[in-house]
C-alpha cells in the first residue's frame, strides 16, 4: 500500500534553535551516506522483538528498515516546501555546552512545526508513534523519519560545530581524494572497508541483547557525539589516511553499532514486550 503525506500545512516551521545552530544543511548532505544508515537499520532490525518486529513491518507496509533508512535524504529532492525549507533541521544539533545542554528541558509538541533541531524531532516522533490519534500516513512518515535520525545523531558530525557547517568547510584529503570533515564521516570512511552493508551489519550485528533495552537516554546519546567531534575536531588533519583509519574506523563502527542497537531500543520500547 503505497501512504502519501500532505505536508503543505508545514510551511510556518521555524528554523531557529534554542541551541546555537545554523542550517549548515543548505549544502545537502546526509549523514553516513546510503550504505550508513542501511547498516544502522539492518543492525536495529535483527534486535527487534517479536512485536515490535511484525508492528514496525505493518507501518512500513512490509519495508525492511534498511531500505527505508535513507528516505528523508532521498526526500530532499521534492518541491515541497516542507522539504526544501523546514527539513533540514530534524537531522541535526549543535550544542554550545554540554553542561547546559544536560539541564534544559525541552517537551515533545503536537505538531511538526515545532521541530527545530534533531532532539527534539526525536521527541516528536516518538510522542506522535505512541499516540492512538496518529493516522497511518503519519505513523509512516514519523517511523521512517525516526529510523533515520537516531543514524543522524550517532554520526559526531552532526552534533558538529555550527560555525563550519558541521565539518563541511573544513577540507580534507583522504588517501589523496579531496573531501571535507562531514562527508569523511558521513560515506568515506565507512566505503573504504569495500563492503557491502549487509556484510558491514553483520560484522557489526553481535552486540549483548542485555543491554539494549536499557540505554535510552536521548540526550546522553547526543552529549557524547558532542564530545566525539570536539575530538576528530582536535585531531583531524589536512591529509588523512591509515594512521587515521586505525585511529578512527573502530569509533566509526562503535557509532554504527551503537546506533542500530540504540534504535532497536527505542522501537521495542514503543512496540515490543518491554
Amino acid at each position: 500500500m503505497s501512504l502519501q503525506f500532505n505536508y503543505t500545512h508545514l510551511s510556518k516551521l521555524p528554523l531557529i534553535c534554542t541551541l546555537a545552530f545554523v542550517s549548515f544543511f543548505a549544502t545537502k548532505v546526509s549523514a553516513w551516506g546510503a550504505n550508513g544508515h542501511r547498516i544502522v537499520g539492518a543492525i536495529a532490525e535483527h534486535h527487534l522483538d517479536a512485536d515490535a518486529k511484525q508492528q514496525v513491518s505493518t507501518i512500513l507496509a512490509g519495508h525492511s528498515m534498511a531500505r527505508v533508512s535513507t528516505w528523508a535524504d532521498e526526500m530532499r529532492s521534492s518541491p515541497d516546501t516542507f522539504w526544501q525549507k523546514q527539513a533540514s533541521p530534524w537531522h541535526y544539533i549543535n550544542i554550545d555546552s554540554a553542561e547546559e545542554f544536560t539541564h534544559q528541558h525541552f517537551s515533545a509538541k503536537e505538531h511538526k512545526h515545532d521541530v527545530k533541531d534533531a532532539y527534539t524531532a526525536i521527541l516528536t516522533a516518538m510522542k506522535a508513534l505512541r499516540s492512538p490519534k496518529t493516522s497511518q500516513q503519519q505513523q509512516q512518515f514519523y517511523l521512517r523519519f525516526l529510523i533515520h535520525i537516531i543514524g543522524d545523531i550517532h554520526q559526531p558530525m552532526h552534533v558538529g560545530n555550527a560555525e563550519d557547517r558541521g565539518g563541511n568547510r573544513i577540507d580534507v584529503t583522504f588517501f589523496r581524494e579531496q573531501t571535507n570533515l562531514h562527508r569523511l564521516w558521513d560515506t568515506d570512511l565507512v566505503e573504504s572497508q569495500k563492503l557491502s552493508y549487509s556484510e558491514y551489519a553483520d560484522f557489526l550485528c553481535c552486540v549483548d541483547t542485555k543491554a539494549i533495552n536499557k540505554d535510552l537516554d536521548i540526550k546522553k546519546w547526543l552529549i557524547e557525539s558532542h564530545h566525539l567531534a570536539q575530538d576528530i575536531y582536535a585531531n583531524t588533519g589536512e591529509q588523512v589516511s591509515y594512521d587515521y583509519l586505525f585511529t578512527y574506523r573502530p569509533v566509526m563502527e562503535q557509532q554504527l553499532q551503537r546506533a542500530g542497537v540504540r534504535l532497536a531500543a527505542v522501537l521495542n520500547a514503543l512496540y515490543g514486550q518491554q
